[in-house]
């Protein structure tokens, strides 16, 4: 990806998705952070090229099991940490 300060991001092109990306994944970062909240951010690509953007992992007690993977509710993630 080739960025200059000449050529503005067009919304809808891949290398905007990917800043847009990156620029949401730092401020939950920064977020956490701040709050002192001690989660895990990942990313998971399939072998096949499926891809998941964001991760968030959390010490604590599992609330639901998918074929032995936990996984909290996003609307209750996103309140634990504090969005």
């Amino acid at each position: 990806m080739r960025l200059s300060i000449d050529a503005p991001l067009e919304t809808s092109t891949y290398e905007y998705g990917k800043i847009f990306e990156t620029f949401i994944i730092n401020q939950m970062r920064a977020g956490l952070d701040y709050q002192g909240k001690q989660y895990q951010l990942s990313y998971l690509l399939t072998k096949d090229g499926a891809e998941v953007d964001l991760i968030v992992e959390r010490a604590g007690p599992e609330k639901l099991l998918s074929n032995g993977i936990p996984i909290l509710p996003w609307q209750e993630g996103l309140k634990e940490i504090g969005f």
